[in-house]
């Protein structure tokens, strides 16, 4: 197997894993983790900070 076909591999389950939270779950660990991003002492000090755009089950960046 090569590399890049672990690397795939290994999307896929992180992606399966994502999908498989239920949407309460999804909503409670997206807002654990951006309470915890804006009080980084990095990001309270920047002066920009670069956004995303959330899709499919990636934590939910609508909240920022």
């Amino acid at each position: 197997m090569t590399m890049q076909a672990m690397k795939q591999g290994i999307r896929q389950r992180i992606i399966a894993g994502r999908e498989a939270l239920s949407l309460p779950d999804r909503k409670q660990l997206s807002l654990e983790i951006s309470e915890k991003i804006v009080h980084l002492p990095e990001y309270v000090a920047a002066r920009s900070v670069m956004g995303l755009m959330s899709f499919g089950a990636e934590v939910e960046s609508d909240g920022w």
